[in-house]
């Protein structure tokens, strides 16, 4: 009789924690926040021995991003959340331009660089008022594993003084960056919106602290006027392991690991459904 009598005054404990359980889901956009510089563009004008470059900065935690989370009322406006995001990263280009002499695009570099990263957050959520509109807020860590990728594209043209013609050369590579997970704080403001006792809808700004560190570079892809010729790069040139430090004899050049930013704030927009 104890131990039904136990049990049973457990869980009048936790009918709280599941008596507001919900599910949501959510979309969004990422500006970038904790801004650096992702590298430079430069361009050099036809019969011009000016050099012009520009610095392009940005986050790699800016981009398109989904949510779903579970959560649940701990007591009055207390409550969890957990969340699973994935993020699309927004697309940096750099460009190296050269004008020449018979072709606007005599030679033109351009580096293109972007991340994914699927994150997972749990958090603490404060909930303000009771009626149509609640104001919330959440705080909590993030976990995210992430990756980027480079796509770097060469083109110019060169001259056969045989045939007084130009020839096109075209060279594509594709580099994969691995790294392993990164902690993060996460930070959310936001209403809900009552539709009905259990149907809301939501808008919420999300701020997010993170950074990166890729820990190796791999080349997935090289071709050359389109033909694959990823069989002719050096090995060592193929697969580089960033360290944080090393011992350097005499030019030896050993890549070292450098933080990336995936700061950002996000615009949200949802759906929660409370089971009551």
């Amino acid at each position: 009789m104890k131990k039904l009598l136990s049990v049973a005054a457990f869980m009048l404990m936790l009918q709280p924690v599941f008596a507001q359980f919900y599910v949501r889901s959510s979309i969004g956009y990422n500006l970038p926040a904790n801004s650096q510089l992702i590298g430079e563009s430069s361009s050099l004008p036809y019969e011009s021995s000016t050099t012009s470059y520009k610095g392009v900065y940005g986050s790699y935690g800016s981009g398109f991003s989904i949510q779903a989370a579970v959560g649940g009322s701990i007591s009055g406006t207390l409550g969890y959340d957990i969340e699973l995001g994935y993020l699309l990263g927004r697309k940096y280009t750099l460009e190296e331009f050269y004008e020449g002499y018979t072709d606007p695009d005599d030679y033109l570099a351009t580096v293109d660089q972007s991340s994914q990263s699927f994150q997972v957050a749990p958090s603490l959520t404060f909930i303000a008022g009771i009626g149509k509109v609640q104001p919330y807020t959440r705080i909590g860590p993030v976990l995210a594993l992430t990756s980027m990728r480079s796509e770097i594209m060469k083109k110019y043209n060169s001259y056969d003084y045989q045939t007084g013609q130009e020839i096109p050369y075209h060279e594509a590579e594709e580099f994969k960056f691995n790294t392993g997970f990164s902690f993060g704080f996460k930070g959310v403001v936001g209403v809900n919106y009552e539709l009905s006792e259990m149907l809301y809808i939501f808008s919420e700004i999300s701020f997010i602290s993170l950074s990166y560190s890729p820990k190796e570079r791999e080349l997935v892809s090289y071709t050359v006027n389109g033909e694959d010729a990823l069989d002719t790069v050096d090995p060592e040139y193929r697969k580089i392991e960033y360290k944080k430090e090393y011992e350097a004899h005499y030019y030896d050049n050993q890549p070292i690991r450098e933080k990336k930013s995936m700061g950002s704030i996000g615009l949200h927009v949802g759906v929660k459904y409370v089971l009551k």
